[in-house]
């Protein structure tokens, strides 16, 4: 008797019940274990059927628990929008609008905020005399894509909103309505007063939008209601420290979506907006900053803030800083090289290339990472982000940039940060046998100063038998315990910790 076939009140309790007796990702195993059939000639209609329903039931029991409300990490959650997603991405979307549409009551809530958003939103298309063509459910859709495109970028979910500035719905919605052109509603907002430079609760910020998704009109309009420039502002950072921006017509989060776009037109619009006051060139820090211990002001102007003559940018220069975190934002070489050429190659670090190759290698930007390669980047170098680009790389299950990665003679064994040791430990985590099959290939050791057990107990986690077995039968985890004469395991004691692995992962026996 198939699940499916119990009373469909029954089927939800059990659901709801097992994804609650599990941590987040065993409960997503679930979805594995009934995975689809292989497609063999036998396999029936129904069948595929079955587990089709099953994944339609599944979601919604998933949603209810409301696991996913507590994951909200910084280093999972970074750059999230600047990420290639392999399904992530659409469950987070789905999750979002499940959460929104059931929090109309809940107004103090993170998803509530969203849903009043909306709806202000829903509402003034509703009453103005422009025709807009989307329904409630549409609108609701893309705006939980754009919540997505930016996280990472204003936080994740609640965090430390202690530390945060109260919720200003006006803010929100101007990010909203420049999201969807919706250019009387932004004058207005503007008008009244509102930042489209500030990064606030919900949504990036308004110049942000305009940048990344096009629309050069409307980056023009909210451009002319910044000043030419605006000095240090002070902002709390969450975690109590004291941080400071600045404002202008060129940014600095025009640039930074523009960049993310790919689109040379608009990053030259970001860079020199039309409407400027003055012709001026920009002032920028040097020895003179460093000698005043960094309090001087730079006033850039900014029609010609980039009008520079290339190659005169100090990298350390507050227009150098922001230059270079435009770069970590391109998306194709040639706005990369663009960027580069305002910076002083004389004053130059000659590490960022490495860090930077990182950065992108955990995106899956596979171009990027050759175009960096190319540059003379070293795919192993130890002080990469707390971890090699290939590490990152088999974390993302990018397997194309680890293809790349490994041709270009990044080692498969190198020491990682903390948490996930090696590319091994990274790849089982994922749950990859793909990955860890490529490591092993390419000749990653598997008993590295006794840190593979980590790969292992991975493996144990994810309820991985096939990972589990072969790491087993390749001999890792034979030197557990051997660190001092008194953690040294008897030989009854290694096996049972043979055998407690491989019944850890026997509940997906034959579904890997």
């Amino acid at each position: 008797m198939h699940i499916l076939d119990l009373p469909r009140e029954l089927v939800d309790s059990i659901l709801y019940y097992s994804i609650l007796a599990r941590d987040l990702r065993r409960a997503l195993r679930l979805q594995l274990v009934c995975s689809k059939p292989n497609s063999h000639a036998f396999v029936s209609r129904h069948l595929l059927t079955a587990t089709e329903s099953f994944r339609a039931v599944f979601k919604p029991m998933l949603y209810r628990t409301r696991l996913l409300d507590s994951i909200y990490y910084i280093h999972d959650f970074a750059h999230w929008g600047h990420r290639r997603h392999y399904g992530a991405d659409v469950l987070w979307h789905d999750y979002l609008v499940f959460r929104s549409r059931n929090a109309r009551d809940e107004p103090d809530t993170y998803f509530g905020e969203l849903w009043t958003v909306f709806h202000a939103f829903y509402q003034y298309c509703q009453s103005s005399p422009i025709a807009f063509s989307m329904s409630q459910d549409e609108i609701l859709d893309r705006i939980c894509w754009l919540v997505l495109d930016g996280a990472g970028v204003v936080g994740w979910l609640g965090w430390d909103r202690e530390d945060r500035d109260p919720p200003n719905p006006g803010q929100d919605l101007l990010s909203v309505a420049s999201y969807f052109g919706c250019k009387p509603l932004v004058r207005d907002l503007l008008d009244q007063g509102l930042d489209p430079a500030m990064e606030y609760h919900l949504f990036p910020p308004a110049m942000y939008i305009a940048a990344f998704t096009g629309q050069a009109d409307m980056l023009c309009l909210v451009q002319g209601h910044l000043p030419d420039y605006e000095a240090k502002r002070h902002r709390k950072h969450r975690s109590g420290q004291i941080w400071y921006s600045w404002r202008s017509k060129i940014g600095p989060w025009s640039l930074y979506g523009a960049a993310r776009r790919g689109d040379m037109d608009m990053v030259r619009l970001a860079l020199n907006p039309p409407m400027c006051s003055t012709q001026t060139s920009i002032e920028v820090g040097g020895a003179t900053d460093a000698e005043a211990g960094g309090d001087q002001e730079i006033k850039p102007d900014s029609k010609s803030m980039l009008g520079r003559q290339p190659g005169s940018v100090p990298p350390s220069s507050e227009l150098g800083d922001f230059i270079r975190r435009a770069m970590g934002h391109a998306r194709s070489p040639e706005i990369y090289q663009y960027l580069l050429s305002f910076l002083d190659p004389a004053n130059a670090d000659p590490e960022p290339k490495h860090h930077e190759l990182a950065r992108m290698a955990a995106r899956g930007h596979t171009t990027m990472v050759r175009h960096l390669l190319d540059l003379g980047a070293n795919p192993t170098h130890p002080k990469t982000n707390k971890g090699t680009a290939l590490l990152h790389a088999v974390r993302g299950s990018h397997l194309d940039t680890v293809d790349l990665l490994l041709a270009r003679g990044a080692d498969p064994s190198a020491m990682g940060w903390e948490r996930l040791r090696t590319p091994l430990t990274a790849a089982a985590q994922a749950g990859s046998m793909v990955m860890l099959r490529k490591l092993l290939d390419a000749g990653a050791a598997l008993r590295l100063t006794g840190k593979q057990i980590f790969t292992l107990r991975q493996a144990v986690r994810r309820e991985h038998t096939a990972m589990v077995e072969l790491l087993l039968d390749l001999g890792v985890g034979t030197d557990y315990g051997r660190g001092s004469p008194s953690r040294r395991p008897r030989r009854r004691g290694w096996s049972r910790w043979r055998s407690f692995c491989r019944r850890g992962a026997r509940g997906t026996r034959g579904k890997s």
